[in-house]
């Protein structure tokens, strides 16, 4: 069966990779893991205002069938922006393939990522895997990646209550004004992340693609914690996609991120935002059955502590593995 790693179609190719999502679903039903996404959670990914046009594809057999997808998101890292990392995301049929599909589109995202910034001194390729994966994991090693980091999917049932948030005299939890106060909310992020693993700046563009655009984004569970003087201290928010889980039994969202400026850490800022965010999510009347979080492994605030004394429990693990193409 021959295949072709053709260009994204915007037309066409978001409701064909959501099928395909859904199907190698069914496929690999007892991982109990979820990969799908709804047609417009795909225009996200694929029309990101960061990504070039050259940067994803789909893989179509010789009928037109669409048997995989890939994107490779790139951003510049180290002391002086001298390492450009691809972190490459893709997904291909697991039965109806080539042997070496996955091993196509390796070789793809090598080729694109030398074309793309040629002066960078470092360049690495990036890919991710869960732990029950071993296709993946086999194909990856093969092709010469290395694992290189962890990253822990947590779970939280909310059929339980959190204890109401304590807040510290003269700092305020409220919902955040993410159209009027864009600016000062991407000022806390990047100063809260700066030291975090494969830290990126977001920017005013990226910030408002996510939240006019994917239908996961929730203004309701949307948080922020300020100071007496009204800056923006830490911030929490949540993300799913309503119309999609309401036709489903599990429903879970996603905290999405979390986060505090470094001056004010270890003030129970995170805790109380925690505390607030199970509770706003279990009085939402889409009666959501758990939460889930990503929480890296070696986190440099050891967040994982933290969220095990809020009732989170591991589920699965996600492995990064890398490949350096050039230094």
């Amino acid at each position: 069966m021959g295949i072709t790693l053709r260009p994204y179609d915007p037309a066409r190719d978001p409701e064909r990779i959501s099928a395909l999502l859904n199907e190698i679903d069914q496929l690999n039903a007892s991982e109990g893991i979820r990969r799908a996404r709804t047609p417009q959670e795909l225009r996200t990914w694929f029309e990101n205002p960061e990504l070039q046009p050259e940067d994803s594809v789909v893989c179509e057999d010789e009928r037109g069938a669409v048997r995989g997808y890939a994107l490779l998101e790139c951003s510049r890292h180290g002391q002086q922006r001298e390492t450009l990392l691809g972190e490459l995301r893709f997904n291909t049929h697991p039965a109806n393939s080539p042997e070496d599909l996955d091993g196509q589109v390796i070789a793809w995202a090598e080729n694109r990522l030398r074309r793309r910034d040629s002066d960078a001194a470092r360049i690495e390729l990036q890919a991710n895997a869960t732990h029950s994966n071993v296709r993946r994991i086999f194909t990856l090693k093969w092709h010469g990646f290395t694992v290189v980091r962890h990253f822990v999917n947590m779970y939280r049932p909310l059929n339980l209550p959190a204890d109401p948030p304590s807040l510290p005299q003269g700092f305020t939890l409220r919902r955040h004004d993410h159209e009027r106060e864009a600016e000062a909310w991407i000022a806390l992020y990047n100063d809260s992340f700066a030291h975090h693993w494969q830290f990126t700046p977001l920017t005013l563009e990226g910030y408002f693609h996510f939240r006019r655009q994917d239908p996961r984004f929730q203004p309701e569970h949307n948080w922020v914690i300020t100071a007496s003087d009204g800056s923006f201290v830490a911030f929490c928010w949540c993300l799913f996609n309503r119309e999609q889980l309401a036709t489903q039994d599990e429903r879970d969202a996603l905290l999405h991120q979390i986060g505090t400026r470094a001056a004010f850490r270890g003030m129970g800022l995170a805790s109380a935002l925690i505390r607030h965010v199970i509770n706003a999510l279990r009085a939402d009347p889409l009666q959501l059955s758990g939460v889930r979080l990503w929480v890296d492994i070696e986190n440099v605030t050891n967040a994982k502590r933290l969220y095990e004394a809020h009732g989170f429990q591991d589920d699965y693990t996600l492995g990064f593995y890398q490949k350096v193409l050039k230094g």
